[in-house]
C-alpha cells in the first residue's frame, strides 16, 4: 500500500473507493486544484502542525463492503462529567448567556487504549456496515496521521454545474418534538450559509428544515443548492468552513474564542474531507464523529462537540458528546500481532 491513502464510502452506497499516492500535496493559500482528481483533507484551523493536504489520485480502486459480523471492542460510557469539561462549559455558557455570541461550539476528546492493535481497515468496514446513510472515510498521510470519520454533514458537493450543501444542527437521541434551542441553533447555520453563498452564486434554493437520522441520533437539516463553476470549488469550500455548526456565531470571533478557551486540540476534527473530481463528482464532508488512530501505540482518540446556547445544560451537553463518540467507539476492532 502507498504511504498516502483514503478509503471512502458515500451515503447509501454498498461499495467503497480507495485513493492512493506515494506523495502528499500540502495546500497553501486555502486553494487546491479542483480540476485534479484526488482526496482533500482540511483541519479545523490550519497550522504548521495541521496543514491542509491533498492526496493525488495516482491509483484508484474500488470494492464491495465485506459482510460482518465483527466483534468490536466495548467502550463504556463514563460515569460522571470530568471537572475539565464542567469548567470550560462554564466559560462558554457565560459567553453566550452574556450575549457576546449567539452560539459557541464546545468540543472534547476521549482517549481509548486497546489491548491489541487497532485494525484500521476492519474499523472502516465496520463503520460502513453500521452507518450506510453516513459518509465513512479513513485516511492516512505523513502530515495528518490516521483518521476514521463517519459523518452526516456534507459541506459542499459539486456535479454538472450545481453545488449542494446542508445546514445541519440540533441533536436528539430519538425523533420527537424539537426544542426551541435546537430550532434556533439550526436556523443560525442555515442563515449563515445563505448569507455566505448568495453574493457569489446563482439561483440559490433551500429545502427544509426536516429531521434526518445519523447513526443513533437525529438532527435538523436544510438542503441548499446553487449554480456555479467547478473551478470555484476550493474557494466555496473555504468560504463555508468552518460552519457555525462546528464553530459558532459570529463565526470569526467564535473561532478566536474557541482557540483561546477550548482545552481540546481539534486537529482534523471539525475540518472537512472528501473526494475531488472522481467520477466527475466532488463531495466534501464536515469531519464529524472522528477518531484519530495510532495503531503502534494502541491508542484511539475520539472527538465530539455540541452547540452551546443560553439554555444549554452541562449534563445534557456532556451526554450528547458521549452519544456522538459512541458512533466510532462501536466500530473499534483490534487484531493480535
Amino acid at each position: 500500500m502507498m504511504q498516502c491513502f483514503a478509503y471512502y464510502s458515500l451515503p447509501e452506497q454498498d461499495g467503497y473507493t480507495v485513493v492512493e499516492s506515494d506523495s502528499q500535496v500540502i495546500i497553501h493559500g486555502k486553494r487546491f486544484e479542483s480540476h485534479r482528481r484526488g482526496f482533500v483533507i482540511a483541519p479545523f484551523r490550519e497550522s504548521q502542525e495541521t496543514p491542509a493536504v491533498f492526496i493525488p489520485a495516482d491509483r484508484i480502486s474500488s470494492g464491495r463492503i465485506p459482510a460482518g459480523p465483527v466483534h468490536s471492542v466495548d467502550v463504556p460510557f463514563p460515569e460522571e462529567i470530568t471537572d475539565g469539561y464542567r469548567s470550560v462549559f462554564g466559560e462558554f455558557h457565560r459567553a453566550v448567556s452574556e450575549h457576546r455570541f449567539e452560539k459557541l461550539v464546545l468540543s472534547r476528546v476521549r482517549t481509548v487504549t486497546t489491548e491489541d492493535v487497532p485494525d484500521i481497515r476492519e474499523m472502516f468496514f465496520e463503520a460502513c456496515r453500521r452507518y450506510r446513510h453516513l459518509a465513512v472515510m479513513l485516511f492516512r498521510t505523513p502530515a495528518t496521521g490516521t483518521w476514521l470519520i463517519a459523518t452526516p454533514e456534507p459541506i459542499l458537493e459539486y456535479e454538472n454545474g450545481t453545488y449542494h450543501t446542508v445546514a445541519l444542527a440540533g441533536t436528539m437521541r430519538h425523533e420527537g418534538e424539537w426544542s426551541e434551542k435546537n430550532r434556533r441553533e439550526q436556523a443560525l447555520v442555515e442563515q449563515f450559509i445563505e448569507d455566505t453563498v448568495r453574493p457569489v452564486c446563482d439561483t440559490l434554493t433551500a429545502d427544509g428544515p426536516h429531521t434526518v437520522t445519523a447513526g443513533d441520533l437525529v438532527h435538523l437539516r436544510t438542503d441548499i443548492s446553487f449554480r456555479g463553476e467547478e473551478k470555484a470549488l476550493s474557494e466555496m469550500a473555504f468560504l463555508l468552513h468552518p460552519t457555525p455548526a462546528v464553530c459558532g456565531m459570529p463565526r470569526d470571533r467564535a473561532g478566536e474564542f474557541i482557540s483561546a478557551h477550548e482545552h481540546t486540540d481539534r486537529m482534523y476534527y471539525s475540518g472537512f474531507a472528501g473526494p475531488v473530481g472522481i467520477g466527475g463528482i466532488s463531495r466534501l464532508f464536515v469531519s464529524l464523529r472522528c477518531a484519530r488512530i495510532e495503531p503502534d501505540r494502541k491508542k484511539i482518540t475520539l472527538y465530539a462537540g455540541g452547540g452551546i446556547m443560553p439554555e444549554s445544560e452541562c449534563e445534557a451537553e456532556f451526554a450528547e458528546t458521549e452519544y456522538k463518540m459512541q458512533t466510532i467507539a462501536k466500530c473499534i476492532v483490534t487484531r493480535k500481532i
